[in-house]
């Protein structure tokens, strides 16, 4: 039975080509300063008066990158082609079919969570290493009242309010930051295994995170923690556990960092794209829709979001197009997003055209979070952080397990 109208197909079909060739595009211009560092600022975006500065110079990772996604497509046309040979064939359609049972994977789950703490709790011990936390951040959880919006605006309340009281009942301000990239790590495993139906493609994700070297870089930092990307996934996963909590799951990421208000188209295109009826799917969705209102009203009102207010300037071209080179500045310490992005794009695209619902989701996360940079330092006075490259790493664990989905899904219109 099919559950498109004809005209619903066609609007679906626009829509899917037009994410992703915007994706690959904003992908090849992050990338671009992967391959060849100084190209974009050197023919673009500045340093035209230099001639010292050769845009053509490869950077480390060149070789690798096309390397690397070549040959993923040169194996992909040869396996639909069915021209691959026959034990290659078989060891893939094995690894696409292979699943874990419940009592394994709750195992292997216990196991990684361990082995992630054992080689991670000596950095409560570490004093944070980051300049803004002597600057700012101590003093913020020292003179810190919950009932009161202080200088930490109302764009990092929940945050600070998780450090404080990590600070209180256990005398250590890291306690919360562990805590929460711990869950986040659980959360990318369940949401990942939701939406793929399988529970290994929920490992995989979970393996993907574990292994980042951005992540491990900021998991226990009190000046960076990842509670605003931790719920924020779990608002995503609440959308099918239990939809009420998800809007709220939302606002606490909201009030953990403002820059959480970047996720809002995101949770919208994810609600169309779930398995359910319209008159379902209106009903998860009328209170993001108030929260858009609130959000309004709130910053109408003059609440700092944040510890100072953003400093908006005119459009800037050349910070533009030189924040496409945030990707590969956080990505330097890991290689395997680094080098399978385009690729996971590829592969997005074809299980997306097989029915796998949230591929395209997923896709239009990453490319959210790709184009912010660019964005936010051509409007504002505000300098690329890393850290706000941290929501990659889960979607592309994310998107590595869809390519492993249990079964094709269709949405369901009624």
């Amino acid at each position: 039975m099919n559950f498109f109208q004809p005209n619903q197909v066609l609007v679906r079909n626009v829509v899917n080509w037009i994410l992703y060739c915007t994706t690959f595009v904003i992908i090849s211009l992050s990338l671009i300063s992967t391959a060849f560092p100084a190209f974009l600022l050197r023919m673009i975006g500045g340093f035209t008066d230099n001639a010292e500065i050769n845009p053509y110079e490869p950077g480390l990772y060149f070789v690798p990158l096309i390397v690397v996604n070549l040959s993923l497509l040169f194996v992909g046309i040869l396996y639909n082609k069915e021209k691959l040979p026959n034990f290659l064939k078989k060891s893939i359609k094995f690894i696409f079919n292979f699943e874990i049972n419940t009592r394994t994977t709750f195992l292997i789950i216990i196991i990684l969570i361990g082995f992630y703490l054992i080689f991670t709790v000596e950095e409560l011990f570490n004093r944070e290493y980051f300049p803004d936390y002597d600057i700012r951040v101590q003093e913020w959880l020292e003179n810190y009242d919950p009932m009161v919006i202080g200088a930490e605006g109302i764009g990092t309340h929940v945050g600070t309010f998780l450090d404080w009281a990590g600070l209180k009942i256990f005398g250590n301000d890291k306690v919360a930051a562990i805590f929460s990239s711990v869950f986040l790590i659980l959360i990318t495993y369940l949401l990942t295994a939701q939406i793929a139906k399988k529970r290994f493609a929920g490992i995989l994700a979970m393996l993907i995170m574990i292994s980042s070297g951005l992540f491990r870089f900021y998991d226990t930092s009190v000046e960076y923690p990842n509670h605003w990307i931790a719920f924020y996934l779990l608002s995503l996963y609440f959308m099918y556990k239990v939809w009420p909590l998800s809007p709220i799951s939302y606002i606490l990421s909201l009030l953990s960092k403002g820059l959480s208000i970047m996720f809002l188209p995101a949770s919208v295109f994810f609600i169309y794209n779930m398995k359910m009826p319209k008159r379902e799917k209106l009903k998860i969705l009328t209170p993001y829709m108030v929260i858009i209102i609130i959000g309004i009203v709130v910053i109408q009102s003059g609440f700092n979001l944040g510890p100072e207010e953003i400093p908006y300037t005119d459009f800037n071209y050349h910070d533009f197009w030189g924040g496409f080179g945030a990707l590969d500045a956080a990505l330097r310490n890991d290689p395997l997003v680094l080098l399978f992005l385009p690729s996971l794009i590829v592969g997005l695209f074809f299980i997306s055209k097989k029915g796998i619902i949230h591929a395209d989701s997923i896709t239009f996360m990453i490319l959210i979070i790709l184009i912010h940079p660019a964005l936010l330092i051509a409007f504002s006075d505000h300098h690329n952080i890393m850290y706000r490259m941290m929501p990659l790493i889960p979607f592309f664990a994310m998107g590595v397990g869809l390519i492993f989905s249990k079964r094709p899904t269709r949405v369901l219109q009624s």
